[in-house]
């Protein structure tokens, strides 16, 4: 097995660890939490579609303004139509309600990534305090700082995004089962696109892992200068070594820069290259499934 094949081995096992912590720590709220996700993205284009038949009604002038409602939902409507106003008011209060779902939804979310957070930055706190004294000499005091107080912030980040990307897992998987039915054949050809664009696009993700390493060790190295520098202020303006704080961090800085415009760059390019192959493999899927 190759060094790339071990290498994304030990990041699937890395994610599904990490989200272990994750449903651990947050227990029945994690669930909670993601199937108010997937309920969000359920209902985000709702309003939308109710637009839809009142734009047909536009440039009609003198005609009964009238809607006409799907022979499916005729058991809800007698008449099979709804007046404008009745639609409106529809309209209205399903934006309100998914206003106010959003809102507690948010809040909710906004709980439990904090709540694990503290709990992640609390227990890191604790072991460093209980660490025993060998275990200092070895650790400057400034990676602890990074670790307590900038990491922590970025596993805050990083169990968003889980989160986030099980919900687009799970719709995923759903909409998938659904096309199936419909034409497995079209869904066949569909998967095996996603696949070929999954591959295409290995080396991009390859490369935006390294910089996050790269930026810990940057960052790590931030603190580490502005630590020593603020701590021993006092020595240092004795010693007059103030310029040479300064040349340090300012080569950090340009480093930092340096790294953050390499990853935009493959960033921007692995986005433009997926937004091309999407267009043609979409043009592809359309022309089979016509011609």
């Amino acid at each position: 097995m190759g060094w790339s094949s071990k290498l994304r081995l030990t990041f699937f096992r890395d994610v599904a660890d990490f989200g272990a912590i994750v449903a651990h720590v947050g227990g029945r709220r994690t669930a909670t939490a993601l199937t108010f996700l997937i309920l969000g993205s359920l209902t985000e284009g709702t309003s939308i579609l109710l637009l839809v038949p009142l734009l047909r009604l536009i440039g009609k002038p003198g005609e009964d303004y009238s809607v006409r409602v799907p022979e499916a939902l005729h058991w809800l409507v007698p008449g099979g139509t709804l007046s404008l106003a009745t639609v409106l008011c529809l309209l209205v209060a399903l934006v309100a309600l998914q206003a106010i779902f959003n809102r507690f939804k948010s809040v909710y979310m906004a709980r439990l990534l904090y709540d694990f957070v503290n709990r992640v930055r609390m227990n890191l706190f604790k072991s460093i305090g209980r660490a025993r004294w060998g275990v200092f000499t070895r650790i400057r005091s400034s990676d602890l700082d990074h670790a307590v107080n900038g990491d922590v912030d970025r596993v805050q980040v990083a169990a968003f995004s889980l989160l986030m990307l099980t919900q687009a897992t799970l719709l995923l998987t759903g909409y998938l089962v659904v096309s199936l039915f419909i034409s497995p054949a079209m869904t066949s050809f569909a998967i095996l696109i996603g696949l070929i664009l999954l591959v295409a696009l290995q080396p991009f993700r390859a490369r935006a892992s390294a910089y996050g390493r790269t930026l810990t060790g940057n960052r790590q190295d931030q603190y580490r200068t502005v630590s020593e520098f603020l701590g021993g202020i006092k020595v240092a303006k004795s010693l007059n070594v103030e310029a040479s704080y300064f040349a340090e961090l300012g080569a950090t800085l340009d480093r930092m820069k340096a790294d953050n415009i390499a990853y935009v760059r493959n960033s921007s390019l692995g986005t433009a290259l997926f937004q091309m192959a999407s267009v043609i493999g979409l043009s592809l899927f359309i022309y089979i499934a016509l011609v």
